[in-house]
């Protein structure tokens, strides 16, 4: 089941915000989960990922003293492994930057922030008009160059992947053909880039989009919602599990 844990660490000195990209909190919380679960994630899922990671932290350029990361998985044989990693693990977290910065860190998981995916399907709110609020830069992969605008097909063909890739619950209708009949009514966007310590980076975006989803086949439609809703722990596009892609859904619009 779709379920969020967030690890906060607090430092022993302020980590300059500008230098903390995301494959340093990529590599902070391999480093807290303990060599079992970073084995059987490397391992067992190299095309898929069945987690997420956010942390507001790595997009600031002011020094802070502490990270919130929010881990979400997919899969529910994880959840057993990850806080066993984390409560029987290292006691101290470790960031390296230029030298390594060591830090204490706690662990919450709200029952709101876990859901099954029936629940998902049985708690769906059907919406035509929503929007979507791109809190995390945001990018997409097409023809093998970055993609920094979000067209309903790239957004919801991740969803679905991982939907059927972690959930026990099929989607009974092929949604492929419906793509191209959801409208982009509105969008207010940034682009940038994103830099990763190797000297790599990414053209992504921040800002809205709102989606129109009125004349939709009515199955297409409750299933267009139901992924939409997954978005809070699946994120969209690429890098999610180094941070971005973090979204909000706003409906009755």
């Amino acid at each position: 089941m779709p379920t969020k844990i967030c690890i906060k660490v607090k430092f022993e000195k302020p980590i300059l915000g500008k230098k903390l990209t995301p494959d340093k909190v990529h590599g902070l919380f391999f480093s807290l989960i303990g060599e079992r679960l970073s084995e059987r994630l490397h391992q067992e899922y190299r095309d898929i990922k069945p987690y997420t990671l956010y942390c507001k932290e790595i997009f600031k350029k002011d020094e802070t003293e502490e990270l919130t990361i929010e881990v979400n998985l997919l899969e529910d044989s994880l959840l057993t492994t990850l806080l066993s990693g984390l409560l029987l693990g290292k006691k101290e977290a470790v960031l390296y930057m230029e030298e390594p910065i060591k830090g204490d860190f706690s662990i919450k998981a709200l029952q709101k922030w876990i859901k099954s995916y029936e629940t998902l399907v049985k708690e769906v709110k059907v919406e035509t008009k929503i929007g979507i609020k791109f809190i995390a830069p945001t990018t997409f992969r097409r023809n093998d160059i970055d993609f920094p605008f979000p067209i309903p097909e790239l957004i919801f063909k991740g969803l679905v992947k991982k939907w059927l890739k972690f959930s026990k619950v099929s989607i009974d209708i092929d949604l492929r053909k419906f793509y191209d009949q959801i409208k982009v009514e509105k969008y207010k966007l940034k682009t940038g880039k994103v830099r990763f310590s190797n000297g790599g980076k990414l053209t992504v975006f921040q800002g809205y989009t709102i989606y129109n989803l009125s004349g939709i086949n009515k199955e297409a439609l409750r299933w267009f919602n139901i992924l939409l809703s997954y978005t809070t722990w699946a994120l969209v596009g690429r890098k999610t599990t180094m941070g971005l892609g973090k979204v909000r859904i706003f409906r009755g619009i």
